[in-house]
């Protein structure tokens, strides 16, 4: 039985692998975006992204279009349904801890 319940999660993608996926990078891309933002000196950089910020943006575009393309998939909806619920509950506690946080220290 449990056998049967992981192949039906896992064959129709109930899980969000690929949403995840998506997720992460695209975080990885605005988070980028955001430290380059803060980074005063350009010179100072290790490996600097090559077509800044235009590859950011790209970047993103191109997992967005992704995720439409996914939506259009009936077997796709629930997963990205699920892991959109998922995010803005993950979303809800981080805030509920963060303000805590931030009412005791003042």
């Amino acid at each position: 039985m449990c056998f049967k319940v992981w192949t039906f999660l896992m064959h129709k993608d109930i899980l969000g692998e690929t949403v995840n996926f998506i997720f992460v990078w695209v975080i990885l891309m605005v988070c980028h975006m955001a430290y380059r933002r803060t980074v005063k000196k350009t010179d100072e950089l290790i490996f600097p992204m090559p077509g800044y910020p235009f590859t950011d943006i790209l970047t993103i575009a191109f997992f967005l279009f992704v995720l439409v393309m996914l939506l259009l998939d009936s077997n796709m909806v629930v997963s990205i349904v699920l892991a959109v619920i998922w995010f803005a509950c993950l979303l809800a506690i981080y805030f509920l801890r963060f303000r805590r946080k931030k009412r005791r220290a003042m």
